[in-house]
């Protein structure tokens, strides 16, 4: 038990902080906790936020740039619809295959990219803001790396000075 005290106890405090902190600042909070499992899938460490922050972003552009052409559409009827769906076709290829570029090689992060920007797009606060769409998608799902970080750090902290597990 004693093990994943201090981490546990940090992650805790730093996503009520986080929660706290976005929601004062009229920021969807959601998007960064995702962006906090890429820092941990991808090794816990400053890598990780190396690795993870291109790929993040670079899913935010493909998705902001196939949202846009899908939007030039005017109905989804069966020939604009199998359109949108080459489009789609098109995005999935790219993000899988853009990890061959070794900025963009966490393929994961750059699907989160996208799906937060099309999940964003589809919610009543960003329908006409495609830029802010963007940036909090980018952006704010990146604040969860820097999260990631913090939680670390903490927890080393917290496990000093009160936890004292030896393995830590």
């Amino acid at each position: 038990m004693k093990k994943y005290l201090a981490m546990s106890l940090s992650i805790g405090i730093v996503a009520g902080l986080w929660f706290f902190t976005a929601s004062k600042l009229n920021l969807m909070p959601w998007p960064a906790y995702i962006g906090w499992s890429v820092f941990f899938w991808e090794g816990a460490n400053f890598e990780a936020v190396k690795r993870g922050f291109p790929a993040i972003v670079l899913g935010a552009v493909l998705g902001f740039i196939t949202f846009y052409c899908i939007g030039l559409l005017p109905d989804l009827n069966t020939v604009n619809l199998i359109f949108a769906s080459l489009m789609v076709c098109l995005l999935a290829f790219t993000m899988a295959f853009a990890q061959n570029i070794k900025i963009f090689q966490v393929a994961s992060a750059t699907f989160i990219g996208a799906s937060h920007y099309f999940a964003l797009r589809g919610h009543a606060v960003y329908l006409d803001d495609p830029l802010m769409a963007f940036l909090t998608a980018a952006f704010v799902t990146s604040i969860g790396l820097i999260l990631g970080v913090i939680s670390v750090w903490l927890g080393g902290v917290i496990n000093k000075t009160v936890v004292k597990y030896e393995d830590y």
